[in-house]
């Protein structure tokens, strides 16, 4: 399974809680073939997704305050589309008022699904912790930066050089080739002077 994480959040985090969640939804043939896409979602709503096919999953997590549960019902609803369950209209109903793959309206369907995805507010097991910032390289200044650069134009001349080199070669083939063919079409044409 390929996560490609595009979100604040550490990716080992991420793939800590959605191995959790593939392995009760997919088989280890669907989940070799699955790349699952984490975005940051909107601000102030909760985690939602898309499915595109068997091998492709898109998920939304809210950044500011993520809800633990309601991202791990949600991938465990895109993996179940994703493992190629009916996904009707009528199917889908039923899905998003599920207590394991919607959000349920009474209070009985959200004690059952807040005990089943329980395991994902385990902060220890299952933290999301935000990634260091990425690290910026000084700027070369000075004698390196004008020895690098001296490096980079003595490549191109190097390649321009071979370009001159095999351009003259060229222009030499195409000269001896000219000289053969005038030579050639003046030995024809002095024939037939000569008999006329």
């Amino acid at each position: 399974m390929k996560i490609i994480n595009e979100t604040k959040y550490r990716t080992r985090d991420l793939r800590r809680i959605i191995t959790r969640v593939a392995k009760d939804e997919l088989t280890p043939e669907q989940k070799r073939k699955l790349t699952i896409i984490v975005t940051a979602g909107k601000q102030g709503r909760g985690s939602s997704g898309c499915c595109y096919g068997p091998r492709r999953i898109l998920i939304r997590l809210n950044e500011e305050k993520p809800d633990r549960i309601d991202f791990a019902m949600v991938i465990a609803h895109e993996m179940y589309h994703a493992a190629g369950r009916r996904s009707g209209k009528s199917n889908e109903y039923w899905m998003r008022r599920s207590s394991r793959y919607g959000r349920p309206g009474t209070t009985f369907g959200i004690a059952d699904r807040n005990k089943r995805y329980a395991w994902a507010e385990n902060t220890v097991a299952f933290p999301l912790g935000h990634q260091p910032p990425p690290k910026k390289k000084p700027k070369q200044t000075g004698a390196a930066l004008a020895m690098q650069k001296a490096e980079h134009y003595r490549k191109l001349a190097i390649k321009w050089e071979t370009k001159l080199k095999r351009a003259k070669t060229a222009l030499t083939n195409y000269r001896q080739k000219i000289r053969y063919h005038e030579r050639r079409a003046a030995a024809m044409k002095q024939p037939t002077e000569q008999e006329q």
